[in-house]
């Protein structure tokens, strides 16, 4: 933490506000432990990286946009790649059962 942003934090604080990221469904809070588990949204894990880097550590929205796009736009060519995997590996075992 005091690399980005140049000062110290106490565990207390850091504490604070993780309790109040639970309360807003952001993180899993575990009373029983006192521990905290991410949540598995991956739409929710993109908006909180996108806003860590733009008001956090300050970088231009835009360039984050477009590095964002650019992961979807490659995220979405694997899934149609698969897509055609899947259907040459249907159309092969329905070739070969009949």
């Amino acid at each position: 933490m005091k690399t980005r942003e140049g000062q110290d934090v106490p565990l207390d604080t850091i504490r604070e506000v993780l309790v109040r990221l639970s309360r807003g469904d952001l993180l899993e809070y575990r009373e029983l432990g006192g521990w905290f588990h991410k949540v598995d949204d991956p739409i929710l894990v993109d908006f909180l990286k996108v806003w860590g880097r733009v008001d956090v550590e300050g970088q231009n929205p835009n360039e984050v946009q477009d590095d964002l796009l650019t992961q979807y736009k490659q995220l979405e060519r694997r899934i149609r790649e698969y897509q055609g995997y899947l259907g040459e590996v249907f159309m092969s075992q329905v070739l070969f059962s009949s």
